[in-house]
């Protein structure tokens, strides 16, 4: 049977449209799925290597604090003080009630949390008691004879057990400057470790090994006693010794890390200085504090860290986020049930949760790449692994997103793709069915037409593209047809071409009459603009003295006036500030109100350095005699974008009326701050020497207090410009 010319075209149209969209899906589908590979594999690349830098910053600052602090004089004379009145405790006989509150507290409290967070049942005592006549004596004074004792690690604020000891004179000496320093750095513990007899003679925290000898005490296998008997081989001055985590029965056997070095006094070793290093730290950073989806990991993307042995040194995000399948996962591997029982406990797989995988084998020997995996819950997931340089440890970094999760982007692909093809193929038979070359031709003048105006019209090529116009071809109806589009695309481009320009207009007179960031804003398309904020910098700014540039030629002294005025606003957007010109010379200019930034107040006292810098500049250059003052205040702004009858940036808040007041009220010449700037500065610990003025600000009758700051004081840490 002959088929009919329609047929034919009918035939042709869908077999090709079948073919083409076949061909094409495929192509994109394998495209898309490569290219997406890729992209989570150059994605989880970049968490584990952001990752990796911190985890090793982290143990490199431990490193360089314990060599900076074991050279410390205090430091020194504390091991050696403390170690004496130590020694001479030994000399003093244990009552038997002493020894009673001892047991008292280990078989009460210690003994049955230890078990909570160990396998095996309630320890013996025996196992964990004191021996040494120091250690009994301290333990009792120090840990166990205080009824408000209720954790061991609450004694660390005790200073001086009142018991009249030459010990606790010198404990209560050095005590807080210690504990000062564990609060401030995050350390769980910091111990004082006599170097001839092992024995712990200091500790912060006042746990149980408080007092016990590393070489021959309880703890003679701990990760504590390892790093001591490391430093002891190998006493090299300044020389860090570092041990795993491990299980710490101190520490209710939570995992515990430990760095140490020797003191030297001269030539003589006096002591060791030990860390016990908390896992805290090292959980916020390989846990971006819980905010894995902030940071791209989606809703099963994780890193985390293995140990030499296979082990765990962070938290999985499973066991945190989801935890009953988390276990179920893990059952199906064939975990032991003990060791599933432990991480339910502890709530953590820390030295628990083994991790034998390939990346982790890889991580482990040295190398570094990416791979598709199955991780320790058996789960296909896309995997990047490395090695961490921390010396002293081998551990490895991974970090992996679920396959399914990664590539669900190319499921839907493929459902579109499929369901596109079932809808357009019948549509295709059906227009093809009715249509005819002579229809088509014309039909297809006009849609090339149309494509290349969208074309260059998306590209920009306004002239091109208003250079085309339709052509009419074929029957009269087409030609009309032709003839009106035409009217209608002339008057559509003369609307184009006044709106391109009011837009152009707009956009330069928000650039012009905005701060940047918020003509950037505008220009982006957003258009309801308010900011506010709890903390922003607030610099207000007065030169005066104009007339000693140039008092017979006001046209250079104007043009010398504009020169600076363009330093001070290149210097303003180099420290993020927005600058707002007022009456003469006077600028106000506001940190951290339209983009937020972490340190709006040093980049504010920056720019204020800068500013005094370009006056001196001008002066030497000119031999003018320009005077610079200015105020700086801290607090809340709030600001928007006034579309009314002039486009403005209104800023409000006390903050601005306070800063020209302190302005004002300062001596020319002169840095000056408002109360609240100046508590800033010591917030900061920012090095300049304030100097409070006699003459108070007064804004809407409130007084307030004004401080000058002294410029040839040392200066504190520049900020790098942005």
């Amino acid at each position: 049977m002959k088929l009919s010319a329609k047929s034919r075209f009918t035939t042709i149209m869908v077999a090709t449209a079948s073919i083409a969209m076949t061909l094409v899906g495929a192509i994109a589908w394998f495209e898309a799925r490569h290219s997406l590979k890729e992209a989570e594999f150059t994605h989880l690349t970049s968490v584990r290597v952001a990752k990796s830098r911190q985890v090793e910053e982290y143990f490199q600052m431990m490193r360089d604090q314990l060599s900076l602090m074991s050279a410390d004089k205090t430091v020194i004379s504390a091991m050696v003080q403390i170690s004496r009145g130590y020694r001479r405790l030994g000399e003093k006989a244990v009552p038997q009630n002493y020894d009673d509150a001892i047991k008292t507290y280990y078989t009460g409290h210690f003994l049955p949390k230890l078990a909570v967070n160990a396998a095996g049942g309630v320890p013996e005592f025996a196992a964990f008691k004191p021996t040494s006549q120091s250690g009994r004596y301290l333990q009792y004074h120090y840990l166990t004879d205080k009824p408000e004792a209720t954790e061991a690690t609450e004694q660390n604020g005790l200073a001086d057990a009142g018991d009249g000891s030459e010990y606790s004179r010198f404990h209560a000496d050095y005590h807080k400057g210690f504990r000062d320093f564990l609060i401030r750095f995050g350390y769980y513990d910091v111990f004082l470790i006599d170097f001839d007899t092992g024995e712990i003679v200091y500790s912060v925290a006042k746990e149980v090994d408080y007092g016990t000898n590393l070489l021959t005490g309880p703890y003679r296998n701990s990760g504590l006693a390892d790093v001591v008997r490391s430093v002891r081989r190998d006493p090299v001055r300044n020389h860090v010794k570092i041990v795993d985590f491990a299980p710490y029965a101190p520490s209710y056997n939570e995992p515990a890390s430990f760095v140490a070095t020797p003191i030297y006094n001269g030539q003589h070793i006096v002591g060791i200085l030990a860390f016990q290093i908390p896992v805290d730290k090292i959980q916020n950073i390989m846990t971006s504090n819980r905010n894995w989806r902030k940071e791209g990991m989606g809703e099963s993307g994780e890193t985390y860290i293995v140990g030499n042995d296979y082990l765990m040194r962070s938290d999985s995000r499973f066991l945190l986020e989801t935890k009953k399948e988390y276990f179920q996962y893990i059952r199906d591997q064939g975990l032991n049930a003990e060791i599933i029982s432990l991480i339910d406990r502890l709530n953590t797989t820390i030295l628990l949760q083994p991790v034998k995988t390939e990346g982790a084998r890889a991580a482990l020997s040295g190398n570094e790449g990416y791979m598709l995996a199955t991780d320790y819950r058996g789960v296909n997931v896309l995997s990047t692994y490395g090695r961490l340089n921390i010396e002293g440890l081998n551990w490895g970094i991974i970090s992996e997103i679920n396959q399914d999760e990664a590539f669900s982007p190319i499921g839907r692909l493929l459902q579109r793709i499929l369901i596109s093809t079932a809808v357009f193929i019948p549509i295709v038979a059906y227009l093809s069915f009715w249509l005819s070359q002579q229809f088509l031709r014309p039909v297809q003048s006009f849609v090339e037409t149309a494509r290349q105006m969208r074309r260059k019209y998306a590209s920009n090529d306004h002239d091109a593209a208003d250079a085309l116009h339709f052509i009419p071809k074929g029957a009269s109806e087409y030609q009309k047809l032709g003839a009106e589009m035409n009217h209608i695309i002339a008057k559509v481009r003369e609307d184009m071409v006044e709106t391109r320009q009011e837009k152009k207009a707009f956009m330069d007179l928000a650039t012009s009459a905005l701060p940047l960031s918020v003509a950037e804003r505008l220009r982006s398309g957003e258009n309801n603009i308010f900011d506010r904020t709890k903390s922003a910098a607030v610099i207000f700014v007065q030169i005066t003295n104009f007339q000693s540039v140039h008092e017979d030629d006001l046209a250079k002294t104007m043009s010398l006036q504009k020169d600076l005025d363009h330093k001070a606003l290149g210097a303003a957007q180099e420290f993020g500030i927005d600058l707002f010109p007022q009456m003469g010379m006077e600028l106000v200019g506001i940190c951290g109100l339209t983009m937020p930034y972490l340190n709006p107040f040093e980049r504010i006292m920056n720019f204020a350095d800068t500013l005094f810098g370009f006056i001196e500049e001008f002066n030497a250059q000119t031999g003018a005699q320009l005077h610079l003052s200015i105020g700086i205040d801290v607090g809340p702004l709030y600001g928007g974008l006034q579309k009314g009858g002039v486009l403005d940036y209104d800023v409000l808040g006390d903050p601005i009326y306070i800063a020209r007041e302190v302005g004002y009220t300062g001596p020319a010449n002169s840095l000056s701050l408002s109360d609240g700037a100046a508590k800033m500065c010591q917030q900061l610990d920012l090095q300049y020497e304030l100097s409070k003025l006699d003459e108070p600000a007064v804004v809407d009758e409130r007084v307030i207090p004004v401080w000058t700051v002294f410029r040839n004081s040392p200066p504190y840490r520049r900020l790098e410009r942005d």
